[in-house]
């Protein structure tokens, strides 16, 4: 979901929204698709989605109109039942 900030910076309205699908093999916690954060990169235009419902870490490339798209990798898949929840850039190692 992408939000709409005024001249503040307070969040104003949601510009545009995304919903994953799919589930994992542990139904008991992976019964539907479920992100739980959403990081953009400091130097790109990514952004990185873990969803510990389907077991996969989805890229997308964020327009100048808060629009997210599939990158042109749109997504890592995971061993099954992982269930990534976040998401962390090295220090030093740039991903671009």
């Amino acid at each position: 979901m992408s939000i709409g900030l005024d001249e503040n910076g307070i969040a104003e309205t949601i510009i545009y929204q995304l919903q994953h699908t799919g589930h994992g093999p542990s139904l008991k916690r992976q019964k539907s698709a479920h992100p739980h954060m959403a990081v953009q990169s400091e130097i790109s235009d990514l952004v990185f989605v873990p969803d510990l419902g389907n077991d996969k870490v989805y890229t997308y490339k964020l327009d100048a109109h808060g629009t997210m798209k599939p990158s042109v990798a749109p997504f890592l898949k995971l061993p099954d039942g992982v269930g990534p929840r976040y998401v962390a850039f090295h220090p030093t190692k740039a991903i671009v």
